[in-house]
């Protein structure tokens, strides 16, 4: 067994930033391979946790990024777009001293990361994602996250249980208990703000996106990832795109599989570095 003084210990700092305080959660040795994580919504760095140490162990200084409105990261003043998104987090990351690293984004963090792949190339080394958000118009996932609105609460706590629930359906029965509590309490610190980046991710054409990004992308999915088919779709779209199905995992994968996870992002990394 490891004693305490071997173990890459998490670390989390503050960064400030032009609308207020951008919360980074931080493991590995400073001088590792620079790789940023970003979350779905409504979840927060914190869903990192069970690869951030791993992944330290392969060499990586780890930064797992808090987007703007989600865990301990104040949010903007108006709904942000996917650059604003980007350049707070781009920004932030830059901060730290990594002006270039490799990308690691989940749902919504996807589409930021690929963003800023798009838009800044030049703070991007590769860049993996878990699930792209390419959709048609009239796509259900597309309608419900761009209408979705902010919480409600009430004494009988309706929408934190119907939360609860909604969440344990898409979660493996290996994993929910953790998880799901994990993720409640992330729904609820994000309030008003919880909404925000699937409002932005919906009303988002990602098309141009996916296409302007010149470096190398690994898009991953399982068979139970919502975002499956979305993902294949948007394979075409994609310059210098990899694809790969980790089999049976879902939203949960960095909980569900975390060594799976790591070194299919080592193995890609170790490729582009």
């Amino acid at each position: 067994m490891a004693s305490l003084s071997t173990l890459p210990l998490t670390h989390k700092t503050y960064v400030d930033a032009p609308h207020g305080q951008v919360h980074v959660r931080m493991s590995g040795d400073p001088g590792g391979v620079p790789l940023v994580l970003l979350h779905q919504v409504a979840s927060s760095s914190l869903m990192w946790e069970a690869i951030m140490e791993p992944l330290a162990r392969r060499g990586y200084r780890v930064m797992a990024v808090d987007l703007p409105g989600y865990g301990n990261s104040d949010p903007m003043p108006s709904l942000p777009t996917l650059s604003e998104y980007g350049q707070v987090v781009g920004d932030a990351v830059a901060a730290l001293g990594y002006d270039s690293a490799h990308w690691f984004g989940h749902h919504t963090g996807s589409s930021v990361s690929m963003t800023i792949a798009a838009e800044r190339p030049d703070r991007v080394r590769a860049v993996a994602v878990w699930g792209l958000a390419l959709f048609e118009a009239d796509d259900p996932v597309r309608i419900r996250i761009d209408e979705e609105l902010p919480p409600v609460y009430t004494a009988d706590g309706d929408d934190v249980l119907a939360d609860w629930r909604r969440r344990w359906e898409i979660s493996s029965a290996s994993v929910a208990p953790r998880v799901v509590a994990r993720s409640t309490a992330e729904f609820l610190l994000a309030g008003e703000h919880r909404p925000d980046g699937h409002n932005t991710v919906g009303r988002t054409d990602h098309r141009p996106i996916f296409r302007a990004v010149t470096r190398p992308v690994l898009a991953a999915v399982g068979e139970r990832e919502m975002l499956l088919d979305h993902t294949i779709a948007a394979m075409p779209l994609l310059q210098h795109g990899e694809f790969v199905n980790l089999g049976d995992v879902g939203i949960d994968v960095a909980d569900e599989a975390p060594e799976l996870l790591c070194d299919t992002l080592d193995a890609f990394y170790g490729r582009h570095s």
